[in-house]
């Protein structure tokens, strides 16, 4: 055997070192490039799938407006007109409450409206009465006046003749004095002239009451007006007064209204929530209407919507009916995601903050009607594919 001595050169490799380099280098590279090549699946993955021709979605439901039926006044439940899941008719009576007291309060208001009616009626009577006062003192107005007019010329013609008298009078007593003339001449001159001194006084006299009588008919006119005009103001108060009363009226009437509960829309209603006997306060719940219209809500990612627009054409798989396949088209994309519009939106200024990709609904009406309403029920689970019609990413 040769010794080798120290400091001299190490012996070659063995065929058997290479070979375990090889297979330790070779599953390394693999797996280098593997995960490189899951990286950039990954990477470009949303990008890829944002582009592809269909959207698919198992994350939806079919929907439809749920109306709770309720009432605005309080008392007990008469009865429920409907059955369970029944089919009803817009202004259908769904339920009824008892309106004993309420019609009560219509009729009391509608006997206050009356006597309000009544009221102003008799203030009109009153008017026309007042009226036809105030026209007769006018009239005797007028004729006083014309009295007036009358007697004075009747007063200037008694004057002349006092005159008259008077100097015929006084000639008859200067003959007499001289013996020229009889005493019957002078007793005839002055019963001539007290005759015509009485018709003058005469005269004076229907002056006078005729003056009084115009001053009593203006009397009579102006409390007559005045009269009229607190008619008047009597009149507006009582209209005032009546459309108060009716007001009254139309508002006990919509209480009374308000007892009955009608289908504001076509429809389907659910399991009763009252029943008979039953104290109903304002806003409870007495059953419920499902509307006719259904359509699907389907929550997509937001990676899917890159080329999605309102008008899409969309295929709409129902678990609940197999070997069926309804078609429809986008007619609304939500503006925010789930997560925004939840009671509780997540905060992402934390410092375990974890990206997630996030979902934003998307409604879907059906274009297939006919016999849509009668196989689908609102929470049916269903499959929705969309086939984007854009081809960039311009905004929606």
């Amino acid at each position: 055997m040769v010794r080798m001595s120290a400091g001299t050169a190490s012996p070659p490799s063995t065929p058997s070192s290479k070979a375990r380099y090889v297979a330790w280098i070779v599953p390394v590279v693999v797996i280098v490039a593997a995960i490189v090549l899951v990286l950039v699946v990954a990477g470009r993955w949303n990008a890829w799938t944002a582009r592809g021709d269909r959207q698919r979605t198992t994350d939806a439901y079919v929907h439809a407006d749920v109306v709770p039926l309720s009432t605005r006044v309080s008392d007990t439940l008469r009865a429920i007109r409907v059955q369970d899941y029944q089919t009803v008719r817009a202004g259908q009576l769904v339920a009824e409450l008892d309106d004993t007291d309420y019609r009560a309060q219509l009729a009391q208001a509608q006997a206050a409206l009356s006597a309000a009616r009544a009221a102003l009626h008799d203030n009109q009577v009153q008017k026309q009465v007042q009226a036809a006062k105030i026209a007769q003192a006018r009239d005797q107005q007028r004729e006083a006046q014309e009295a007036v007019t009358g007697t004075a010329s009747a007063i200037a013609g008694a004057d002349a003749q006092v005159k008259q008298a008077a100097q015929e009078r006084a000639r008859q007593e200067a003959l007499f004095a001289q013996q020229a003339t009889t005493r019957q001449t002078l007793e005839k001159a002055v019963s001539a002239a007290e005759q015509a001194n009485a018709a003058l006084g005469s005269a004076s006299a229907s002056r006078s009451k005729a003056e009084a009588a115009v001053l009593a008919a203006d009397a009579a006119i102006t409390e007559g007006e005045e009269g009229q005009q607190l008619l008047d103001a009597k009149d507006q108060s009582l209209r005032a007064d009546i459309e108060g009363k009716a007001a009254a009226v139309r508002g006990a009437q919509v209480q009374v209204d308000y007892t009955r509960i009608y289908a504001p829309v076509d429809g389907r209603v659910t399991e009763r929530k009252a029943f008979p006997g039953q104290l109903i306060s304002p806003g409870m719940e007495v059953i419920s209407l499902v509307e006719g219209d259904v359509w699907v809500q389907a929550n997509f990612q937001e990676t899917q919507l890159v080329r999605m627009r309102v008008g899409d054409a969309a295929d709409v798989r129902v678990d609940a009916v197999p070997g069926r396949s309804f078609h429809g088209r986008v007619v609304q994309i939500a503006p925010a995601s789930g997560s925004q519009t939840a009671l509780l939106p997540p905060d992402n200024a934390t410092g375990n903050f974890t990206r997630v990709v996030q979902r934003l609904p998307v409604k879907i009406a059906f274009t297939d009607e006919r016999g849509t309403t009668d196989v689908l029920r609102p929470g049916f689970s269903c499959e929705v594919t969309v086939h984007p019609s854009a081809t960039g990413r311009g905004g929606r």
